[in-house]
């Protein structure tokens, strides 16, 4: 683990995940390089250093909540505000739209949370960087994708039940970064074959 992520990372949840953590700097490293080179090759043509920038932060997002359950703020937190910024310098949406999904991105689930654990007096099972890494998520992609997106996560997911054991507490980082690289790296071909463009 890197030094400045201890700050960020709750004591409680360090080796949580079912990745063993001895692992995670290797999982980090592979994940990164495989996500540079869809990045860098991917229809939409994203600038190199955006295509690494996006590699790093979500390949190490993806490898922590794999091994430590957690999504550290030092890493959603720029994510956002990145989203807010980036895709209006590139021509991908304007600044009030990556706002307006950003906005959704974040309360929507976190009344959900919040009612599901005033209603039921259970644990949504959603985590505050669940909902910042949605909130990341809607910068970047806008609040139509961000509504497409979703589902798909809760079917990434819940198919990523099925592959770890009983009694370990399911990840839904893993699900949310996939489905946010599936629509960063294709929204061209999304966008034509629900026929919006």
């Amino acid at each position: 683990m890197l030094w400045f992520e201890r700050r960020w990372l709750p004591e409680e949840d360090i080796g949580k995940g079912f990745v063993p953590a001895a692992h995670l700097n290797v999982a980090t490293i592979v994940i990164t390089l495989l996500l540079s080179l869809c990045f860098l090759y991917s229809e939409n043509n994203f600038h190199p250093v955006l295509s690494i920038f996006l590699a790093v932060v979500l390949g190490r997002l993806l490898a922590l909540d794999l091994t430590h359950l957690v999504l550290p703020d030092v890493y959603t937190l720029p994510l956002i505000f990145f989203g807010l910024i980036i895709p209006p310098l590139f021509g991908l949406h304007g600044w009030l739209y990556g706002l307006t999904g950003a906005a959704i991105g974040f309360v929507f689930p976190l009344l959900f949370a919040i009612a599901v654990e005033k209603l039921s007096n259970a644990n949504s099972g959603m985590g505050g960087g669940d909902i910042k890494l949605l909130a990341a998520m809607g910068a970047w992609l806008g609040p139509i994708f961000l509504t497409f997106s979703l589902p798909l996560a809760c079917f990434l997911t819940l198919a990523f039940a099925f592959r770890i054991p009983k009694n370990q507490d399911l990840p839904f980082g893993p699900g949310l970064i996939i489905s946010f690289i599936i629509f960063l790296l294709f929204s061209e071909s999304i966008l034509t074959l629900l026929r919006l463009q």
